[in-house]
């Protein structure tokens, strides 16, 4: 049936010509034009706006679940109040301390009560056995699950560990000392779930300068040539009056534009030269602009001496080598002056980097710093990139405190930490008051801490990493059957990131925002359908004498027929064909239209920390194959309806009619 709607070559070539523009049916040729684009231009929208909010969803998602994964496994009421559970705090082999799921799995023991040294514990539950009267232990037998499915590279999962603290963070914001004081969650982490979100946020330029700035860092954190291996200066603004000028400085021109200091007396203290550049530096009431003459080496008429004599600026700066010397670490420049090459040594509180590139990644270093936070004190830890507009920068130390019972009572206990870099915690919900942290710490403070009551449910539990989220919701069954048949199902409770609350509602709303944009788009291309049908209802009209002749030549209804649908895909594969070619235009240079348009609107259009676009939007190829058969056949069956009169006309009513 499919082949007998294929057009032959003789139906080809006359649908081909209705198509093609022609100066004696103009009327025809821009309605037809008209048809193309009004179709081309709902099908871009279409195209641009489903790839965003793909691009956007995906993100959105994967920040969102960084933390938190597509599935979370946690235990349920039924396992705190086990026998399984309460058992350890009445137990000499476990320290007389309830465990958290790592300590399950490593204990050797399922059952560490020993009734020759341990109380009676009559008023426990009584104990979940199996058919041979074993205890069950519910989490090595989630292990097992879990470590079969992990075998099929279906999934990758850890444990995590949730716990509360009071942050104290010293802060040193326009110069001077301030605490940044705030309640937050600490959470664990891995290289796997920082990787898995993109959550670490790279250097920017401030936090470049203050690790240089800041030798007192090196201990804990990088030095200064390991920092500078990840990456290249491009540009650094030296600061007034640090640059001596080169003794064998020559220039073209005998006088040059230059700034002095002044003293109380009026007369000049400092000349720095400024070779082509106009600065602000006339601001400060200290400061005189005036002319430097190389020749004579006077100021304003005033002599000056090599070691009054500094410089502002340098071309083409190139950072040779770091220098330790008695005075500190010094830095080598290699730069552009007056087209002459001089070398130039600055300490690095001298200068500021300005502009810079990465050579290679600094999230492999930051992780680095952070696999050693078991060993290191102050602990190094991330926080929210929210922290660094209230002033917080990588290095700042401070301590978080929580409260402990000791043998003197009750107690405030203080942990250093120290700003090893931030993260992105993208819409969490409440991504700004949580803290990354090591497990070590987390489990210093859960296991101590008696301020801050969380729900035991939430503190601990394992996160389940899927190849995708579209695999989440069967994983999720396919596991809960799993847990079923291990007997274990009572014990623990499976979540996909569907039912996160964090996540729960923002879906909903962006699901409900692309269902508006649809049903508008949906409208809108039903009335570039009503072009289609239009301008076809004109040239069946037009055409109407030729196809009675064609007909009563022998060609049937269907023939005529085919030869109209033809032209009707032959205009939807065009109008698709467009609407890529604009689309894939769009979303290559979708950056710099994005920032056309912040300069037109005065405002970002491009919020990354909520919007999220990528700097590489795709168009999903599914999309192109769906618009490319389903476009082509709407307009097919709009041409096919036009010509349903040739089939209650005969050929002699159709010549009567009046051309």
């Amino acid at each position: 049936m499919i082949w007998a709607m294929i057009p032959n070559m003789f139906e080809f070539s006359i649908a081909l010509r209705y198509l093609l523009p022609n100066k004696k049916h103009k009327t025809l040729s821009f309605v037809g034009v008209f048809a193309t684009f009004v179709i081309a231009i709902v099908l871009w929208l279409l195209m641009v706006f489903l790839s965003i909010t793909k691009s956007i969803e995906s993100q959105w998602l994967s920040k969102m679940t960084a933390l938190s994964a597509p599935i979370r496994i946690k235990p349920t009421k039924n396992y705190f109040s086990s026998y399984y559970y309460q058992i350890d705090q009445h137990a000499e082999a476990s320290n007389y301390r309830l465990k958290t799921l790592k300590d399950k799995l490593e204990s050797p023991l399922s059952d560490p009560f020993n009734p020759e040294i341990d109380q009676n514990i009559a008023h426990l539950p009584m104990p979940h056995r199996d058919s041979q009267g074993q205890l069950i232990d519910p989490v090595k037998r989630l292990e097992l699950v879990l470590n079969r499915y992990k075998a099929q590279k279906k999934i990758r999962f850890q444990e995590y560990a949730l716990a509360a603290g009071a942050l104290h963070l010293n802060l040193k914001k326009e110069g001077q000392n301030q605490t940044l004081n705030q309640i937050l969650y600490l959470t664990s982490y891995s290289n796997d779930t920082l990787d898995q979100g993109r959550l670490i946020e790279t250097w920017d330029v401030l936090d470049l300068n203050h690790l240089l700035k800041n030798t007192s860092l090196e201990p804990y954190l990088w030095k200064s040539d390991e920092i500078l291996r990840h990456i290249d200066i491009q540009s650094i603004s030296i600061e007034p009056f640090k640059l001596p000028l080169p003794k064998n400085f020559s220039s073209k021109d005998g006088v040059l534009e230059a700034f002095a200091e002044i003293n109380a007396e009026g007369k000049v203290k400092k000349v720095m030269v400024v070779p082509g550049l106009d600065t602000s530096l006339v601001k400060n009431p200290h400061i005189k602009k005036g002319l430097f003459n190389k020749k004579t080496k006077t100021f304003e008429g005033q002599l000056l001496s090599d070691n009054q004599l500094y410089l502002g600026s340098v071309d083409k700066l190139e950072l040779e080598a770091i220098k330790s010397t008695d005075h500190g670490r010094k830095f080598l420049f290699k730069g552009q002056l007056a087209d002459q090459t001089y070398f130039f040594e600055l300490s690095a509180q001298d200068f500021s980097v300005s502009k810079f590139k990465t050579k290679k990644s600094v999230i492999p270093q930051i992780q680095e710093i952070l696999a050693k936070a078991s060993s290191q004190t102050p602990h190094p830890v991330l926080v929210p990139k929210s922290f660094k507009e209230q002033g917080a920068k990588i290095g700042d130390k401070g301590f978080l405190s929580y409260g402990a019972k000791t043998v003197s009572g009750f107690q405030e206990m203080k942990t250093p930490i120290l700003v090893a870099g931030f993260y992105d915690p993208g819409l969490f919900s409440v991504g700004a008051k949580v803290l990354l942290a090591s497990r070590d710490l987390i489990e210093l403070i859960g296991t101590s801490a008696t301020t801050y009551a969380l729900d035991p449910g939430e503190t601990n539990g394992f996160l389940i990493f899927t190849p995708s989220f579209k695999e989440a919701t069967s994983i999720q069954a396919s596991l809960q059957e799993a847990l079923v048949l291990a007997d274990i199902d009572s014990y623990f409770e499976i979540q996909t990131y569907n039912e996160y609350p964090f996540v729960k509602e923002i879906l909903e709303q962006f699901g409900s925002d692309k269902l508006i944009f649809f049903l508008v788009a949906f409208i809108i291309f039903m009335v570039a359908l009503s072009n289609v049908s239009f301008l076809m209802q004109l040239l069946v009209r037009d055409k109407s004498h030729e196809m009675a002749i064609i007909r009563s030549l022998g060609a049937s209804y269907q023939s005529i027929r085919k030869i109209f649908m033809f032209a009707g895909i032959f205009l939807g594969l065009i109008s698709t064909l467009i609407a890529y070619i604009l689309a894939f235009l769009t979303l290559h240079f979708i950056q710099p239209i994005l920032k056309a348009l912040s300069l037109c609107m005065g405002q970002s259009m491009n919020l990354s920390q909520f919007y999220g676009i990528a700097h590489h939007v795709h168009i999903e190829p599914s999309l192109i194959l769906i618009l490319c058969a389903l476009v082509p056949l709407l307009c097919a069956l709009a041409a096919g309806f036009a010509t349903g009169k040739f089939r209650k006309k005969t050929c002699a009513e159709f010549l009567k009619e009046p051309r």
